[in-house]
Parts: structure tokens; C-alpha cells; sequence
């Protein structure tokens, strides 16, 4: 908006599948070191009724123009990345496949995501988008998700999230060590 929020004239297209049958849900944005955008969605299919990995853009301008969706390769869901100060990536997601919320750090190589570790930060249900049921019944049945994470000083990030356990509904934090 350039009325502080007052109206809004123009809007961006981070991630579009429209043609491609793809729902990208739960954008996360972050600056990168060199002023770029970079942009993470968890990739719904909307057909099959199942996730693919997590996809990425990144923005050419800083602002409005971005690149063609790319894989990340991570079997996530609800991703959500921050830029670390050394340049590096860390991506906190619930996998597919594997139950509890998961880390990844990685970094760009140019424009190419290259995947360097990933750990399970938090364990819980396996909990997901698998397409055995209809959609507004497997989003119901998640059991945890969008983790929301922040730089501390000294290199530490921060991190909370939503998780259901034993049927009573938390949000959780963590506190996550970054190894050089």
C-alpha cells in the first residue's frame, strides 16, 4: 500500500499454480543477505489431494518480479524459513512422512537450493496432507504446523509453533543452536 494501508491498488503473485493444478498455502518470506526475497510454500496437489515438496522463489528486484517455482526437495508441509546471519537457511516444517516438526539448513548456491542437514526439532503425530480423505478433513486432522521463527542475539533462533497432544491444543517453543 502506499497510503499506509488505507487502500491497496496493486497486489504481488509470489506463487501461482493455478495452470499447473497447484495450491501453494502458508508463503513464507525472508530477506536474504544480498537484498532478495525468498519465498517458501507448502505445494498442495490439488487432484491427488496430496502435498509435494515444499517450493521456493525468489525475487529478482527485491520486490515484485519473481522466479518460476523450484523444489526444495523437503517433504514438508506449512514451511516457513528465515535468513540466518551467516547466509544460510533454516527451514522449520512438518514432514510428510515422519511425525514432529523438522529443521533444515540450507543454503542458495546462485538460484539453486542446496540442502545441507535436516533434524527432527520436535516429535509428535505423523500428521499430514496424504489425500485418503477429503481436504477440509485432513486440514482438521493436522496435529501441528505453522512454526514462526526469530534471530536472537549471539546466533540462537527462535521458534513457536502450534501441536496438539494428547487432544489438548499448545503452542510450543524451542530454542535452536546453529552450528557454524
Amino acid at each position: 500500500s502506499r497510503d499506509r494501508g488505507a487502500t491497496w491498488s496493486q497486489y504481488i503473485d509470489i506463487l501461482d499454480g493455478t495452470d499447473a493444478g497447484i495450491i501453494y498455502f502458508e508463503q513464507s518470506v525472508t530477506q536474504l543477505a544480498d537484498l532478495r526475497l525468498l519465498a517458501v510454500a507448502w505445494a498442495y496437489e490439488e487432484q491427488t489431494g496430496q502435498s509435494r515438496p515444499n517450493a521456493y522463489v525468489i525475487s529478482t528486484d527485491g520486490e515484485a518480479a519473481f522466479s518460476a517455482p523450484q523444489s526444495t526437495d523437503l517433504q514438508g508441509e506449512t514451511a516457513k524459513v528465515l535468513s540466518l546471519p551467516d547466509g544460510r537457511i533454516l527451514s522449520l516444517y512438518r514432514r510428510r512422512d515422519r511425525p514432529g516438526l523438522w529443521a533444515n539448513l540450507s543454503h542458495l548456491d546462485g538460484d539453486t537450493w542446496v540442502n545441507l542437514g535436516e533434524a527432527p526439532i520436535w516429535q509428535g503425530a505423523v500428521t499430514g496432507m496424504l489425500g485418503q480423505a477429503n481436504t477440509s478433513d485432513e486440514l482438521g486432522n493436522l496435529k501441528l504446523g505453522y512454526p514462526s521463527l526469530v534471530n536472537l542475539p549471539g546466533g540462537d533462533v527462535f521458534a513457536a509453533f502450534w501441536c496438539c497432544e494428547d487432544g489438548l491444543y499448545n503452542i510450543r517453543w524451542v530454542r535452536i543452536a546453529i552450528d557454524s
